[in-house]
């Protein structure tokens, strides 16, 4: 890597993204690294303030901003963020000015090796920022943020990363296990109706939010049985299970609304309208998610 005057430029490779800032307009980059500068670039790179500009030239012991990006995703979730898997537990994000995003591929737990994290961190010119470990994550959330400060860093840094990581990954999603839950509630202000149980309900608001067993296997079956792109079903605020031994009791008692199976073709337009109608009906908990 060298400067030089922008002016003598032409015909040189970039080394490194080139950020243009039109406020409220445009804040991105207007070449990227590997653009061979013409002469057509020159009043352009001047106009953002590039009197001097940095030209790449080959060097075996560095590694360009991009490149140690990539391999900092690669430490942090053990795939290459150029293998873009299907239904992988991470996506990145596109990688631009030595930063690169880890993004989830699905819901899950997160799990992060706080230790090697902080290795990593303390080696200087790289940085991975994370989101706390042992928490729920959804498909498409933020859980990290790559970055090399430095425009070029040494390939032995770079190693030296992947020997505080062991090896291996440093963060995973692990898959939620469903479990059957129970809730007791104690107390006999409560039973006798004293006062309010207010805990339960903030309980039932939490668990909801992994889904429900009996509401998927209702929309199942009217999948299959109508042969449609989508079902929709409703239950009442106090789920029931279903024992081992199912009964027509046990399915009156689970599913109380009128067991009437209706198909009706809609337009994407009422599909929305429908979907903002159900919306109505959301209040936003202290966390700031959704319940009814």
């Amino acid at each position: 890597m060298k400067i030089m005057k922008t002016r003598d430029a032409v015909g040189q490779m970039l080394c490194q993204d080139i950020t243009q800032i039109i406020p409220g307009k445009f804040k991105g980059p207007v070449f990227r690294k590997g653009h061979i500068i013409t002469e057509e670039d020159i009043p352009v790179l001047l106009s953002i303030g590039k009197e001097n500009i940095y030209i790449w030239e080959t060097d075996e012991t560095m590694m360009h901003e991009n490149d140690a990006a990539m391999a900092l995703y690669e430490i942090c979730c053990g795939q290459s963020p150029l293998d873009k898997q299907e239904g992988g537990k991470f996506v990145p994000s596109e990688i631009k000015e030595g930063k690169i995003e880890l993004i989830a591929g699905m819901d899950g737990l997160l799990k992060v090796n706080r230790q090697k994290l902080r290795a990593i961190n303390g080696i200087g010119q790289m940085m991975i920022a994370s989101r706390h470990g042992n928490f729920p994550v959804k498909k498409g959330d933020k859980i990290a943020g790559t970055r090399i400060i430095p425009l070029t860093i040494e390939k032995t840094k770079m190693e030296e990363a992947r020997t505080a990581a062991g090896g291996g990954p440093i963060m995973d999603i692990l898959p939620i296990k469903e479990k059957k839950i129970g809730i007791v509630t104690t107390g006999s202000e409560v039973y006798y109706g004293l006062i309010e149980d207010q805990f339960t309900p903030l309980l039932i608001r939490k668990i909801e939010a992994y889904g429900s067993k009996v509401a998927a296997l209702i929309n199942q079956v009217q999948l299959e049985s109508a042969d449609v792109d989508f079902s929709c079903t409703s239950l009442g605020n106090q789920e029931i299970g279903f024992k081992k031994n199912v009964s027509i009791r046990d399915i009156y008692a689970a599913y109380t609304f009128a067991n009437t199976s209706e198909v009706k073709e809609v337009t994407p337009e009422i599909l929305k309208e429908a979907l903002e109608r159900c919306a109505q009906y959301l209040e936003l908990d202290e966390e700031g998610k959704p319940y009814i």
